[in-house]
C-alpha cells in the first residue's frame, strides 16, 4: 500500500470522525442535503488547526463516500421527541442555598411536597425550584434560621417534556432539546430529567416561544415510528 493510498484512508477515518460526532450533520447527510464544498473546506479548516495535513479535494472524496453504519440509529433520538409531549407551568421561583442550609430546609420540603418542583444537589449547593405559592415560605424559613440564599430567582416558567422510556436508553435526546432551544436564542435558567421527563427552566419571557418551538419539534418528528423500526 502506498503512501498516498494510506493518506487517503486516514483523511477518510478522520472525516467520518468529524461526521459521527454531530448528530445534526449526520442526520443532514443521510437526507442529502449537504453542500459537500462546504462541508470540505469547514473539516479542513479544522484539521488544520489540528495541524493534520490535507486537502480539500480528498476530503470532499471522502465526504461523498461516507455511508452512515446504523441508518437507523440515527433517527432513533428523533423517534423519542417525536412519541413526546410538552407541558407548560408559568410563574416559578428558583432558591440556590449553601449545603449548610439543607438540612434547615430539606426538613421543611416534606411539609409542601406538593408546590417543590424539583431541587438538585452539587458538592456546594442546592438548588429548589417550586411553585409561586411556596416561594416565600422557603424564604421566611432561611431568614428565622439566619441563613442567606445563594441566588433567588422569580419570573421563572418550567417547560415538561414526557417522553416513552425508550428515552432512558436513548443517547442524543437532550442534546437535540437542548441545541434547538440555543439555536433559537432561549436560555435555560436551570435543567434537569427524571426518570422519563426532562425539566427546562426558562424565563417568563422566554416560556411562550421555548414552548412552541419545542412542540414544533416534537410535531415535525411524529412520523418516524415506522422509520426508526
Amino acid at each position: 500500500m502506498n503512501k498516498n493510498k494510506q493518506k487517503d484512508q486516514s483523511i477518510a477515518s478522520l472525516v467520518r470522525k468529524y461526521i459521527e460526532s454531530d448528530n445534526s450533520l449526520k442526520k443532514c447527510m443521510q437526507l442529502g442535503i449537504i453542500n459537500v464544498s462546504s462541508l470540505s473546506r469547514i473539516i479542513y479548516n479544522e484539521l488544520k488547526k489540528q495541524g493534520i495535513n490535507s486537502s480539500i479535494p480528498s476530503i470532499s472524496s471522502a465526504i461523498k463516500r461516507y455511508k452512515i453504519t446504523n441508518p437507523m440509529e440515527l433517527y432513533m433520538p428523533y423517534k423519542v421527541i417525536g412519541s413526546s409531549n410538552i407541558s407548560l407551568t408559568t410563574d416559578v421561583g428558583k432558591i440556590v442555598v449553601n449545603r449548610r442550609s439543607l438540612k434547615t430546609v430539606t426538613e421543611k420540603l416534606s411539609l409542601i411536597s406538593d408546590d417543590v418542583i424539583f431541587f438538585s444537589k452539587t458538592v456546594n449547593t442546592f438548588t429548589i425550584v417550586l411553585s409561586k405559592s411556596a416561594f416565600n415560605h422557603i424564604l421566611n424559613i432561611l431568614n428565622k434560621n439566619n441563613e442567606r440564599a445563594i441566588e433567588i430567582k422569580t419570573g421563572l416558567s418550567l417547560i415538561t417534556i414526557h417522553s416513552t422510556k425508550e428515552i432512558i436508553e436513548t443517547p442524543g435526546v437532550i442534546n437535540i432539546i437542548y441545541q434547538t432551544l440555543a439555536d433559537n436564542g432561549i436560555n435555560i435558567e436551570d435543567t434537569t430529567s427524571s426518570y422519563m421527563d426532562t425539566l427546562l427552566l426558562v424565563s417568563n419571557k422566554d416560556a411562550g416561544k421555548a414552548f412552541n418551538v419545542l412542540n414544533d419539534l416534537i410535531s415535525k418528528n411524529q412520523g418516524l415510528e415506522d422509520v426508526a423500526k
